[in-house]
């Protein structure tokens, strides 16, 4: 069985499969974690003025992820779809994210990752309500 993911999705899966076949991790942020950071970060500027010296753009702390992990939470039927196919334009993408950050301001102003990949993986899969495998 192949899958085709087209549009939005079909790129950030393709960018998913490129950067972990370039980088041996990568950080990511599940959505409801961004979109707590978005809303803590309109709802309460006074803090930003006192630690951020009104800067209001952060790079978020992110749970670290590696292709083996991948592999195993997405089971191994999953994980037989998987083919990294070489594209230079997403590898130079890629290739230009760091592989992890350092976030002090973000966590001082409380803003946490993920606890780990898997956590990420079941947020996402229980907003679609994809049951896990």
């Amino acid at each position: 069985m192949r899958i085709a993911i087209t549009g939005a999705a079909g790129f950030l899966g393709q960018m998913l499969v490129t950067a972990l076949s370039v980088r041996d991790t990568l950080a990511l942020n599940g959505e409801q974690r961004r979109i707590s950071a978005i809303i803590a970060n309109d709802i309460s500027a006074e803090p930003l003025d006192r630690l951020a010296r009104l800067r209001r753009v952060h790079a978020l702390p992110g749970a670290l992820s590696d292709p083996a992990t991948l592999a195993r939470l997405a089971g191994p039927e999953t994980a037989a779809l998987i083919r990294p196919a070489p594209d230079p334009a997403t590898e130079a993408i890629v290739a230009s994210w760091p592989g992890g950050i350092d976030t002090p301001r973000a966590r001082a102003l409380g803003f946490a990752p993920n606890a780990d990949f898997a956590e990420l993986l079941r947020e996402h899969m229980d907003r679609r309500g994809v049951a896990a495998a």
